[in-house]
């Protein structure tokens, strides 16, 4: 019986430490992984190259406090099986151009469309009705010419995201003096299916044009993403282009025609 009893002894001592030691056991819960709202990428060279220090730190603050609270506010708002989340714009692109001289009535508006255009496109010559608003001396066009700016349209190809094809375009209107302006365009990637809008406005130009000078340049296009096709549908967020020039592209004293090198940066969310 003694044996028994001493069985019995220790196994109640030791359900006791077992429960003891259990009891000191911290629970201890797995922690939770939280996605960050977004990650600022290294630049690649040949766009750092043309961005000014201000250029960078835009780029590194992210897409702003204001685009954030939107991303917040439409976080209920996810299409069935798609969690849109904020990715870097980071573009070098080549611009093609086709631009033509306009000319402002008195009175008129040049960013609300209130201009003529000056130069036929198919053939290059002078558009017989607009004549006396552009050549108020005559033509030819040794005369002084009454441009009051340009308007057109340029395009691009190259790689959204490093990989996948991309066709940009885009019009713009520049008005003088310093010929700021507005436009619009977008970007199709893998097609044109997936189309990303954007409407934005263009800084002055530096240095100013002067008619008749021909000179390297440079301006900022602000742009806002405005939704889009595809995979873009809802998006939104921002960018900014800087816009390197040649002087035989400067609008006072072009062809119409042109190539400028711009770097695209910026933030949008899809």
């Amino acid at each position: 019986m003694r044996v028994i009893h001493l069985i019995f002894s220790l196994l109640f001592v030791g359900l006791v430490m077992a429960a003891c030691e259990k009891d000191s056991v911290a629970v201890t819960e797995e922690p939770m992984m939280v996605e960050p709202l977004y990650t600022v990428p290294e630049i690649p060279a040949e766009i750092a190259e043309l961005m000014a220090v201000e250029d960078r730190a835009r780029f590194e603050a992210g897409p702003g406090e204001a685009y954030l609270a939107r991303a917040e506010e439409k976080a209920l708002q996810y299409r069935s099986g798609h969690r849109p989340r904020w990715r870097p714009v980071l573009l070098r692109l080549e611009y093609n151009l086709a631009f033509l001289p306009i000319s402002v009535p008195e009175g008129g508006d040049c960013l609300n469309g209130d201009f003529v255009i000056c130069i036929d496109p198919t053939t290059g010559m002078p558009v017989p009705e607009n004549v006396p608003q552009c050549f108020p001396n005559g033509f030819p066009p040794d005369a002084i010419p009454n441009f009051s700016g340009s308007t057109g349209y340029t395009y691009a190809e190259g790689y959204w995201q490093g990989h996948q094809p991309l066709f940009a375009e885009y019009w713009n209107t520049f008005c003088a003096p310093d010929y700021a302006g507005s436009g619009y365009g977008n970007y199709q990637v893998n097609g044109p299916e997936n189309r990303l809008n954007l409407t934005a406005i263009t800084t002055p130009i530096v240095p100013t044009p002067v008619l008749g000078s021909c000179v390297d340049f440079y301006f900022y296009r602000l742009g806002e993403y405005t939704g889009g096709e595809g995979i873009f549908t809802g998006a939104f967020g921002w960018e900014i282009t800087r816009i390197v020039t040649l002087a035989e592209n400067d609008p006072n004293c072009n062809n119409g025609l042109g190539q400028s090198t711009a770097i695209t940066f910026g933030w949008v969310r899809y």
